[in-house]
């Protein structure tokens, strides 16, 4: 897809600075709450995973894979399980990011 110099350089600036604070956060929360998660959004949760970081996963949707074995899940596996904490209602978030704050804290 075609785009203007200038919205290119956003779009690579913007893509730079998520990866930067990806890279350098205690917690990342990456929101898969769609229908097909965005592949940027994966794409950082697996580089948050490789760098050992902490990760909340935000999906709220009710949508069902079935998969082998008929294990239902709402993701591919490898999101789903390579999030630390997966919460499906907003209010939840702050109490998560708190929970794994703490543990980093007690691991020091």
């Amino acid at each position: 897809r075609y785009l203007p110099d200038a919205a290119l350089r956003s779009a690579v600036e913007r893509g730079q600075a998520d990866l930067h604070h990806a890279l350098h956060a205690s917690v990342i929360v990456v929101c898969s709450d769609s229908m097909e998660m965005n592949p940027g959004s994966a794409a950082i949760q697996g580089l948050a995973r490789s760098q050992d970081k902490q990760i909340v996963l935000y999906d709220s949707k009710t949508t069902q894979i079935v998969g082998a074995n008929q294990y239902r899940s709402s993701r591919n596996l490898m999101i789903e399980c390579s999030a630390n904490i997966r919460v499906s209602h907003a209010d939840h978030l702050v109490s998560a990011v708190k929970t794994l704050l703490q543990g980093e804290r007690s691991q020091r």
